[in-house]
């Protein structure tokens, strides 16, 4: 996924390269899903704030937050996922690590981006320092590299999707956007090392036997990126082609493609929060003067997105919309970004 930075006001790759080590750490599991809960939908934030000094991994329940660092080394809560009632978290914290029911699980990494449940295995995109990998139940699998591109030099998993036996993970090998299924690369962009700038997959979903990515081009010089939708491999043009964008969260329902994001939505290079329903954009209202969607989750007919907002030169807002409305979860103190929702 693709967020912005705690150390300045634009937008930035979580990426960041830690030593490994093994040990685990407890805190108390909310009380919330102890028992299970109500049967009432249960919104489920993750992201991470600053203390000052560090990042601090945290996750929200219905507003309620959960720490799951110290704060005495940078972390960050990138991905969640439940499934009955424990709650699982991917993140970095000197380290790629997954949190379950709050409980640290160290990984061979630097840095997990994404998390996935299906049954009893626990699968974990992300990276090390030689390879985009993932990890089933703690164990690492190398996804390889095909000769597309000669560089070589930079690679990530950003998202992961189980799909039965199937294992989905999106990214990028160099230059290029590119999704793995079980281990195999499909390239969707086919930009040679000549090309100075780059393109990611940030989201991937599979629905039935369709597969849908999201993510983004960067040409150099270019003040935004351009928003990238491909389903089944093949790009499919949004309302808002023309425009400056990016597409960071892809959620089927139904026969419905939900894709959330930002876009530049006046000729001031202002970003603004967004998701798209089977290609018509939806603004989402803000307070600050700057946001961005980084992930989307439809329930019923409910569609909950999470982001941040924030104005130059001040203090970045975790936030969350249900149906266009916006719960702010920091007040502002310090910069706070909302990396993930689920709705149980």
């Amino acid at each position: 996924m693709y967020f912005k930075s705690l150390n300045g006001k634009s937008l930035s790759a979580v990426m960041l390269c830690v030593v490994f080590a093994l040990s685990s750490c407890k805190k108390d599991f909310p009380p919330i899903f102890k028992g299970g809960h109500s049967g009432n939908p249960v919104v489920v934030v993750a992201g991470y704030e600053s203390n000052g000094t560090n990042n601090v991994a945290k996750y929200w329940i219905d507003g309620q937050e959960i720490e799951l660092s110290d704060g005495t080394h940078n972390a960050t809560a990138n991905s969640i996922f439940v499934s009955d009632n424990d709650v699982y978290v991917a993140g970095m914290n000197s380290g790629a690590v997954y949190w379950k029911n709050n409980r640290e699980i160290r990984l061979s990494g630097n840095n997990a981006s994404s998390i996935f449940v299906s049954g009893n295995d626990v699968y974990v995109g992300g990276s090390d320092s030689t390879h985009a990998v993932y990890w089933k139940n703690g164990n690492k699998i190398i996804l390889e590299k095909s000769n597309l591109s000669v560089n070589f030099n930079s690679f990530a998993v950003y998202s992961i999707f189980v799909s039965g036996n199937d294992v989905y993970a999106a990214g990028f090998d160099d230059q290029n956007a590119v999704y793995w299924k079980n281990g195999s690369e499909f390239f969707l962009t086919a930009y040679t090392p000549e090309f100075e700038g780059t393109a990611h997959a940030n989201s991937i979903y599979v629905s039935g036997s369709d597969v849908f990515v999201v993510g983004y081009v960067n040409s150099s010089g270019s003040v935004f990126p351009q928003v990238l939708y491909w389903k089944n491999g093949v790009l499919v043009p949004l309302s808002v082609a023309d425009d400056p964008g990016q597409a960071n969260s892809v959620f089927v329902s139904g026969s419905d493609v939900y894709i959330a994001g930002m876009h530049e939505a006046n000729p001031h290079f202002v970003a603004t929060a967004a998701y798209w329903k089977n290609g018509n954009s939806i603004l989402l209202p803000l307070t600050e003067m700057n946001s961005s969607a980084n992930s989307i989750f439809v329930s019923g007919s409910h569609v909950y997105v999470a982001g941040y907002e924030f104005v130059a030169s001040q203090e970045s807002y975790a936030v969350y919309w249900k149906d266009e409305v916006e719960t702010k979860l920091t007040d502002g103190t310090h910069d706070a970004i909302a990396t993930s929702i689920f709705i149980k």
